[in-house]
This record gives C-alpha cells, structure tokens and sequence, in this order.
C-alpha cells in the first residue's frame, strides 16, 4: 500500500472538519425554528409547571408557570370589606376589596376623628360614597341625627357635604337627584331595615294621589324621607347596614325663605305633642323643637302653632269643620292620620311628627322616623297587633277631631285610597323590592352590630306583609269599605 492511500481517509475527514468550522465562522449556522409554547409540566397549588418550545434540531427550551390555584368565590365579609375566594384545590384563600356590585348596594365611608360630635356639634369628616350608578369623594360636616339616637349603640348621622367651606352638591342613586346633604339613619331597632323607606314610599304614593298644586306636591314623597339600603363604614370600622336618606329640613321640605316658613319637630309624648296644651316659652322641654324659621321671630312659629292648638280645643263639630281649614290643611292632615293607621305607627301617633308651614297659619303634618311601624313597638323587641293604633284610639287632639267631625271625608278617603295604592299587593311589591337589594351575607354581617334581643327571627319581609294584610282588613270593617 503506498504511502498516499495509507493516509487519503484521515485527511479527507481533516478536510471535511476544517470546511464545517470554515462555514460556521463565516456566518452560515443552523438557526433554531422554535415551535409554539406547549405544556410540558402541570402547576399544582404550590409548585410551579413548565411548558416547552421545541426546535426542529430536537433542541428545547422551557419557561415557568406560575403557582395555579383554582379559585372561587366563597363569601363577603362584609365586616373587613373584602370579597373572599377560596381555592376549590387545597383552600387557599385570598382576598379583594369588596366592591359596590359584590355587596349589591353603594357604599359609604366616613374616616376622620369623631370625639365631640353630638346631636348639636358638627365635625369635619371626609366621605367617600361608591354608588351603584354614581361615585364622589368629599368633604363634609357630621352630627348625630334624632335626639334618641345617642342612646343606641348605632348612629344617626347627618351629613352636610361642603368644598373649601363651600356647599357641595352631587347626584345621589336612583330617582334622589341632586343633594347637598343626607341622612345615614341606622334603623337600629328595626332589624329588617325596610320599614323607614318602605313607609315613607306609601305615605308619598297616599299624598301625591291628592290634585293640590302646592310646594308639597313637588317634594319627594310629598316632604316624608325616601332612600335606598347602603353599608356604612367608619374610620375602617363597619357600622353596619344603614339606609341612606335625603333630609328632612328646609331644602327637603321645598322651603325657599318666603315670610312665614317654619318647621316644628314633635319629638316626645307630651301635652303639647299631642294638641292638648298650648306651648310655652319653655317650648325645647315640651316635646317641641324648631326646626327652621325663615324670618329671626321664632315667636311667630310658636304663636301661629298655638293658635292651631287653641282652636283644636275649644271647638267642636260644625265650628271645628267651619274654621279647620284656617290652621291646618285638612286634606293632608287626613292623609297623615289615615297613614298612620295604616302602618300601626305607634311612635308616631304624637311624637316624631314634622310640623310644617309655608304662609306661617296653615300647618301639615309630615310623618317622621317611620322606624316603628308595621307593628313594631318602639324598642324593637315587641309587636303589637293589628289596629292597635286606630281611629278608637285617635290618640291626639286634632285626630279626636277628625274622628268626631270628619268621620265621612275620612272614610271616602280610606275607600279612595283602597283603589289606588293602599294594597296589600302594592305595599308587598315595594317590601320585597327593598329586602331583595339585602343579600343574606350583608344582614348576618348587620346582625353582629345588633343588640340580641332585637326580634331579627321574626322582623322580616313576611311580617310586615301579614301585618299589612290584617290591618287593612281591620280598617276596611272601621271605615265600611266593601271592595
């Protein structure tokens, strides 16, 4: 064999060797083709997968996925404002900032100090309100509303919104419209919380069924409260399911500062209250509050009131229909007494009345904290049965009057009413409206912030309905309606 066969296959595989390298360095390298991300390694709860991305060379190259867990919605809590998910895996859970769809109803929240607020004392807070159609983050001014409302664990608050120590309005939910100001009312004996609303929703569907062209005509629910259930927090704390209503005082009451104007508050059970007894100087401890004024002569409320109590007392029959109507406005005062039958509104047969004037002579009751109503007695912890509170028991001055007197307009009136929107239908149609804003995970949350002798078990929905049903039938045999 010669020497150059002995030697020509290692160097054509030298050759060969040397061409690669030459190619590769001059540029011509195999480019990798990567392939779509498949999954190549499942996560599980606690150890992270892998998905891979493959070359047509073979060669592969992985990235990471994340730690997966499967989670579902478990419960609110509403207590934390938080929305809880749980993971269906292993049980993980893991927490988001509860919103107002989560909760179903808008939610407010007040931070700011506190010590020092009173029934008379504003303080500056800051408010932030999450609507479910409209938002706004404000300044406002804070004291507690109803002058039993410091006696309770909860709250009434009154707020006041301002802007660089201006007056600031802003657009509340539903049909409320504009607002400068609100009350955050804690309906602390009434645990289903429907009963404010709910009645003062009757009470304006009653008085707008009247043709009068009058500054009460254009208020909401003719001057009583109306509003929607919202959950209140304070400085982070939760407080507890409130409803949040538009105010009863002179702007919710149409006053526009004309000669005259007043707003009384009949805020206790007393001689005066009740249209017994004329009020003295000393009106403030009499179950008497003024409210409002339009002019500096808080005299000439307290006079014009007494001229309507003096009248109410010394005349009868044919004398009292003559001049009635010269002191008090007749047809809405047969309203309020009718609504307040209907409802066994049992605090309100004296006391949480609003009395108002426009022209500082005639007067109108507006009924007011419509807590204890549909049965409920005062404390919340009571019922009372249908017709309780009824024209036998006229239980003021001015009702005794009627009773003697307006027997007939008030019984053509009960029949009126009873073809229009005084139903057991109708008034179950709003109820079930409002509790089904309540879902169950915000009234177990509410209910912690109750005292537990509060008849939650059985203040509900259902007994407002039952006793609405029973009411009306014991009014419809009074009053002689056949429908």
């Amino acid at each position: 064999m010669s020497k150059i066969r002995k030697y020509a296959a290692p160097l054509a595989l030298f050759l060969l060797a040397f061409l690669s390298v030459f190619a590769t360095s001059c540029g011509r390298e195999h480019v990798h083709e990567w392939g779509p991300y498949e999954p190549f390694l499942e996560p599980t709860c606690f150890v992270a997968g892998q998905e891979r991305s493959v070359c047509s060379c073979g060669k592969a190259r992985y990235r990471e996925i994340s730690v997966s867990h499967n989670f579902v919605k478990d419960r609110l809590d509403i207590e934390n404002r938080a929305t809880v998910y749980v993971c269906t895996v292993c049980g993980t859970e893991q927490s988001e900032r509860l919103t107002t769809d989560e909760a179903g109803m808008p939610i407010v929240s007040l931070d700011g100090p506190v010590s020092g607020m009173t029934s008379e004392n504003r303080v500056p807070l800051g408010i932030s309100y999450e609507g479910l159609e409209s938002s706004f983050d404000a300044s406002c001014f804070a004291r507690i509303e109803n002058r039993f409302s410091p006696s309770f664990p909860r709250k009434d608050y009154a707020i006041e919104l301002e802007d660089g120590g201006e007056p600031y309005t802003v657009t509340l939910d539903g049909k409320l419209g504009e607002a400068g100001g609100f009350s955050l009312i804690a309906n602390y004996i009434d645990s289903s919380s429907l009963r404010n609303v709910l009645s003062a929703k009757i009470y304006g569907e009653i008085a707008k069924t009247r043709d009068k062209d009058d500054k009460m005509s254009r208020l909401v629910n003719c001057g009583a409260t109306d509003g929607y259930p919202v959950l209140v927090y304070l400085n982070g704390e939760f407080l507890g399911l409130y409803t949040l209503n538009v105010t009863e005082d002179e702007s919710g009451l149409g006053m526009t500062g004309d000669p005259g104007e007043a707003i009384l508050f009949a805020n206790g059970y007393t001689d005066q209250s009740i249209l017994r007894a004329p009020l003295s100087d000393n009106y403030e401890h009499e179950g008497i509050e003024l409210i409002y004024t339009s002019g500096d002569d808080k005299g000439a409320a307290i006079d014009s009131f007494n001229r309507m109590i003096n009248f109410i007392d010394v005349n009868a029959g044919f004398a009292f229909k003559h001049g009635a109507g010269g002191h008090v406005d007749v047809e809405r005062a047969i309203d309020g007494m009718l609504f307040t039958y209907l409802t066994g509104a049992v605090d309100n047969v004296s006391k949480n009345i609003l009395w108002v004037t426009y022209d500082g002579e005639v007067w109108i009751p507006v009924p007011h904290n419509l807590s204890g109503t549909w049965g409920l007695k005062w404390d919340g912890d009571e019922f009372i049965s249908p017709g309780t509170v009824s024209p036998g028991h006229p239980y003021n001055e001015l009702w005794r009057r009627f009773s003697e007197s307006y027997f007939y307009e008030a019984s053509q009136r009960w029949a009126e009413l009873r073809r229009g929107p005084v139903t057991v239908e109708n008034i179950e149609r709003i109820a079930r409206e409002l509790d089904g804003m309540i879902s169950g995970d915000v009234r177990d949350a509410d209910a912690a912030t109750r005292s537990e002798h509060l008849t939650a078990d059985k203040n509900n929905v259902e007994q407002i309905i039952s006793f609405a049903r029973e009411n009306i039938a014991y009014l419809d045999e009074y009053y002689g309606y056949i429908g």
